[in-house]
């Protein structure tokens, strides 16, 4: 069993990854009886290789060994559970050029012309070199041995196919390796949990082709890349979000989403070779009818060495066109960048992602400094943060009707077990601020509350309503930073309390008098005068939960902006 802690940074909680590799039932070394697999680089060992792993799992687990110093010429593998491939030091795993080597379908090429589909490629169809599908669990590919690929000189006479891929695999471990000459993806895993992956090396992509990503991770969770380095011929590393992607059509899909949470990446050096991204997000899928299921949730990088060598490159990047050319993101929450270097490369965030609860260490883009998800209406938490107790239900976020408007609301409960918290974490400038949102309790004190990124309190407030009604606090923000508001425990001791329709305003009293505030969309502001005298009415309806910049408060009768009171409903 190895237990790799995933660090407090990411949202204020602790998550510890486990990766399960069985004990050995039967090792064996494909050069043995009665594999017999040859390692001359020239004659096709997939079947000998691939017979080794079947009986290694049909025996319950172990290791399949491929000695060093030799070449083993192969199409694609299928790894199964409880099986260890170890590709020992100077050992090589060689793909082969000849489509009849591999056990599925297998296309020579790239492009996939007339589909309709961006970046649509053979390398999405065409199974892995090492692949690991759907159920699988308890794997590892190790060894300090390398998986070459094979360039024929000319992208018309070569296989894509990706060095490792994994769909749906459970507790794994890809490491020490050497990925060679790839013109493909070199890692690849979509929707796995509890993996490992460390120590990784790429080396000589083909620089005549684009593609040759380093480590992509789309819809994972509890997964830790550690001390990789990558040279690569299109993008280092990313996380990204899916919702029928109509790439996948073969050994992998997104048909059934799965959020992306709980990634920690350090100590990796980055280095695209062409002008691509060092470090990037695809926060695609945001046509999905929940939202909860493909944001992307506490992403943890740090101490990473991120920079492409072209001056073209970034070093970190959002990038919202997708394959069916749709732009859009998803919620993004609790995303950590911390002491990073970036050797002075830029950075761009196409089409203005929203961050909440989360942290740079650049100034190009913050969390956002109004609620993104106010009233609960994007499918429940999408960019709100939950501390639970020791009951994983006591907070989040429900969709029936207890009186509330709209559909859902967020809550917490089982306050008898300890302290529960639901809170945006927003990034707000030095002032004066009026939070404000709908309430219900159980009869029980909670208590709605600011605090700032290390959990100091700034401000507070108790209530005990049992009918829902509009409660608020007012604070100062001595200094810009990430600031959680929302609701939490008090001096409950037992009970529930829920909440909905959350608002921030700058100003006391729910007076606002910046004149370009962002507000909800579903949201109603009154400009009043100083004295009192109503002088408009702006409201925004548009799809819930989304953010505008809405309310421009013109100067009316004369008066200047800071005499004007705005206040949000």
């Amino acid at each position: 069993m190895r237990k790799v802690s995933l660090g407090a940074a990411l949202a204020a909680t602790t998550v510890c990854l486990t990766v399960v590799i069985t004990a050995s039932a039967l090792d064996v070394t494909v050069t043995d009886a009665p594999y017999n697999a040859v390692g001359n680089g020239t004659t096709n060992d997939r079947a000998a290789i691939q017979s080794a792993i079947d009986a290694v799992n049909s025996a319950g687990g172990g290791k399949v060994i491929i000695p060093g110093g030799k070449t083993f010429l192969t199409g694609d593998l299928t790894l199964k559970s409880n099986v260890t491939l170890f590709i020992s030091p100077t050992g090589v795993l060689k793909q082969s050029l000849n489509t009849s080597d591999y056990a599925h379908e297998t296309h020579y090429g790239k492009a996939i012309s007339g589909s309709g589909i961006n970046w649509d490629t053979w390398m999405d169809r065409n199974y892995p070199m090492v692949y690991a599908g759907n159920g699988a669990k308890n794997i590892k590919v190790t060894g300090g041995g390398t998986i070459r690929t094979a360039w024929s000189g000319n992208i018309s006479t070569s296989i894509c196919a990706m060095s490792v891929g994994m769909w749906r695999t459970d507790s794994f471990e890809i490491s020490d390796l050497t990925l060679d000459g790839q013109f493909s993806y070199n890692i690849n895993i979509h929707q796995c949990r509890y993996g490992l992956i460390r120590n990784i090396k790429t080396i000589n992509p083909v620089m005549s082709e684009w593609n040759s990503d380093g480590i992509s991770m789309e819809g994972c969770q509890y997964i830790h890349v550690t001390a990789c380095t990558l040279l690569t011929n299109d993008d280092g590393i990313y996380c990204w979000s899916s919702y029928q992607d109509p790439r996948g059509l073969t050994w992998w899909n997104s048909n059934t989403p799965m959020p992306t949470l709980n990634v920690e990446v350090d100590h990796c050096r980055s280095n695209p070779q062409g002008a691509y991204k060092a470090w990037t997000f695809f926060p695609w899928g945001d046509e999905s009818p929940d939202l909860s299921a493909t944001e992307i949730r506490n992403v943890y990088v740090h101490d990473n060495y991120l920079a492409p060598t072209n001056s073209g490159g970034w070093s970190v990047c959002s990038q919202s066109l997708d394959p069916t050319y749709n732009r859009g993101h998803v919620p993004m929450t609790g995303i950590v960048f911390a002491n990073n270097n970036y050797n002075g490369m830029r950075r761009e965030f196409q089409d203005s992602p929203q961050f909440t609860n989360s942290t740079f260490d650049f100034t190009d883009v913050r969390s956002e400094s109004q609620f993104a998800n106010p009233g609960f209406e994007m499918s429940g938490t999408p960019y709100w943060t939950w501390v639970r107790n020791s009951d994983s239900a006591s907070a989040g976020a429900k969709n029936n009707a207890v009186g509330q408007t709209g559909g859902w609301y967020g809550y917490i409960d089982k306050l008898d077990l300890g302290d529960a918290r639901l809170f945006e974490g927003l990034y707000l400038t030095s002032g004066n601020y009026h939070f404000s949102a709908r309430t219900q309790t159980s009869g029980d004190s909670v208590r709605m509350s600011v605090r700032s990124a290390s959990g100091n309190s700034i401000a507070s407030r108790g209530f005990a309503n049992t009918a829902w009604q509009t409660n608020s606090v007012n604070f100062t923000v001595s200094s810009a930073g990430l600031y959680r508001l929302g609701i939490e425990r008090g001096s409950a001791t037992s009970g529930w309390a829920r909440i909905d329709d959350a608002t921030v305003a700058t100003g006391f009293t729910g007076i606002a008098s910046r004149p370009d505030l962002m507000m909800p969309r579903r949201a109603t502001a009154v400009l009043y005068s100083i004295d009192g005298r109503k002088i408009g009415k702006v409201s925004r309806h548009v799809h819930a939960g989304q953010m505008g910049r809405g309310v421009a408060a013109a100067v009316r009768n004369g008066e200047p902006p800071g005499k004007l009171q705005m206040i949000m409903r």
